[in-house]
C-alpha cells in the first residue's frame, strides 16, 4: 500500500511539473519577442507611436500598442484619455486575395482599451501571410481623426512550429513515463504479495500443549 500511495505522488508531481513548464513555454512561444516600433507619427493633433509584437509580424497572434498623445507646448506633450479608439486589420494581398484582389478580407472591427494613461492595446490574429491595411478611428476631445498604415505578415517562424512540436513530444514522453511507473508499481505490489510466505499453524505444538500432563 506505501508503494502505491509514494508512486501515486511521483506520478501526480510529475504531470504538475509537466503542466506548468507546457504553459511557461507556450506563455514564451506566444510572445517571442518584445514589441518594437513601427510607426511614430503626427495624425493632425495626434501623436501616434505604434508598437508591434512578435519580432517579426508573422501568421498568428498580433498585438499593437499605441502611445496616444496631443502636443500640449514647445517639446511638451499631454497623454490623451478615454479615446474613443477602433482598429481594423483588412488583408490586401497573399492567400484568398488572388481571385479578387480588389476585393479586401476585412477582419471585425476591434476596440483598444486604454491600459494605461494615452497607452491603447488590441490584440487579433492573422490567418494568412501577406500585406494588411490597419485602420484606425480616434475620436476623442481633441478631435476625430482616421489614420491607415500597412504591415507584412510573414510566415509563422520555423522555431516556433519546432518549439510546439517539441512540446508535444515532451507531453507524451511523460505520459507514457506515469503509465509504465503506475503498472510496475502494481506488478511489484503483486510480486511481493507472492513473495510474502504464511504463517504456518504448528500443529504438533498445539497437540502437546493438549496432552496431559502425567505426574508420578
Amino acid at each position: 500500500m506505501a508503494i502505491r500511495v509514494r508512486r501515486l505522488t511521483f506520478a501526480l508531481a510529475l504531470l504538475g511539473l509537466t503542466v506548468f513548464l507546457l504553459s511557461f513555454a507556450g506563455e514564451k512561444t506566444a510572445q517571442a519577442a518584445p514589441g518594437y516600433l513601427i510607426k511614430d507619427e503626427i495624425a493632425g493633433p495626434y501623436h501616434l507611436s505604434i508598437w508591434a509584437s512578435p519580432n517579426p509580424i508573422s501568421v498568428g497572434n498580433i498585438k499593437l500598442t499605441i502611445r496616444l498623445a496631443q502636443k500640449g507646448g514647445v517639446d511638451q506633450e499631454y497623454p490623451v484619455r478615454n479615446a474613443n479608439f477602433t482598429v481594423q486589420f483588412k488583408q490586401i494581398s497573399g492567400p484568398g486575395t488572388e481571385n479578387n484582389p480588389k476585393k479586401l478580407l476585412i477582419s471585425n472591427v476591434l476596440v483598444a482599451t486604454e491600459s494605461d494613461p494615452g497607452n491603447y492595446e488590441v490584440a487579433d490574429s492573422l490567418a494568412a501571410e501577406g500585406k494588411f491595411l490597419v485602420s484606425m478611428n480616434i475620436d476623442a476631445s481633441p478631435g476625430k481623426q482616421k489614420y491607415e498604415f500597412e504591415i507584412n505578415a510573414l510566415p509563422q517562424p520555423e522555431d516556433r512550429i519546432f518549439s510546439i512540436f517539441l512540446l508535444f513530444m515532451v507531453a507524451l514522453f511523460v505520459f507514457a513515463l506515469v503509465i509504465t511507473y503506475i503498472r510496475q508499481g502494481g506488478k511489484e505490489a503483486k510480486q511481493e504479495a507472492i513473495a510474502t510466505p504464511a504463517t504456518p499453524t504448528s500443529v504438533g505444538s498445539d497437540e502437546k500443549k493438549n496432552e496431559p500432563i502425567n505426574r508420578k
